[in-house]
């Protein structure tokens, strides 16, 4: 039986003069080698610099920044590039001192703080600052403190920062008015002194005789022997 005329080819004929899989491709491409023509023209990136994605989008933008325009107002706005706030806090480091704030200018928590993601892990903003710029924290409990009393507000000054104990980083809010005294607390029932008292641990008071004196339950006390309540 007489197989495909093209060359190497063993399968029987289909019909004259190919095989079936020949022929198809004759049929389609008008030639029994043929394949689906290949095209040159480049398709054209987004509008938006940095972004090599295809504009199938409108207005010259990929779907994705098309999709940001259409609900923030922006291309850019919502997810941040990535490295983008690696790089804005790297860039601070090249700033000489102010006393101006420098505030964050992407996303941010609920209460004001700016938050990043770097290394595969979500830190705050200014934290992350202030490793940058002062090292590691002296311990596990340390906290980013700020000077400037604008934290809130995004503060991520290098020169606003530094490395505070919860304790002096409460004070510095109360400093500010950003939070009230333990003491001052509406809901306070305990003064510093009363607390100095029970951490005392005077031999034969016992933490039944303490809550009693100052008018708290005996887990209260307890907390606050502890350290778990008024730290400091």
């Amino acid at each position: 039986m007489a197989g495909c005329e093209v060359e190497g080819c063993l399968s029987p004929l289909h019909g004259n003069r190919w095989c079936q899989a020949h022929y198809r491709r004759f049929k389609k491409y008008g030639d029994p080698l043929g394949a689906a023509p290949v095209t040159t023209t480049k398709r054209e990136e987004c509008a938006v610099v940095g972004c090599a994605h295809p504009a199938n989008g409108a207005k010259g933008l990929c779907e994705g920044h098309y999709y940001r325009l259409r609900r923030y107002g922006d291309p850019l706005a919502g997810r941040t590039a990535n490295g983008a706030t690696s790089a804005f806090l790297f860039s601070l480091l090249d700033v000489k001192p102010t006393g101006e704030c420098v505030l964050w200018p992407y996303a941010r928590t609920y209460d004001g703080y700016g938050k990043t993601f770097i290394d595969g892990a979500h830190i705050s903003a200014h934290r992350a600052m202030c490793i940058m710029a002062h090292g590691q924290p002296p311990s596990d409990i340390h906290e980013a403190a700020h000077s400037c009393g604008n934290g809130h507000e995004g503060c991520v000054s290098p020169w606003h920062l530094r490395w505070a104990t919860p304790a002096e980083n409460a004070a510095d809010k109360v400093a500010y008015g950003r939070q009230q005294s333990r003491e001052a607390h509406p809901r306070a029932k305990l003064t510093e002194e009363a607390v100095a008292v029970i951490r005392r641990k005077e031999t034969g008071v016992t933490i039944s005789d303490l809550a009693t004196k100052f008018g708290v339950s005996k887990s209260t006390v307890a907390m606050v022997r502890s350290g778990r309540n008024w730290r400091g």
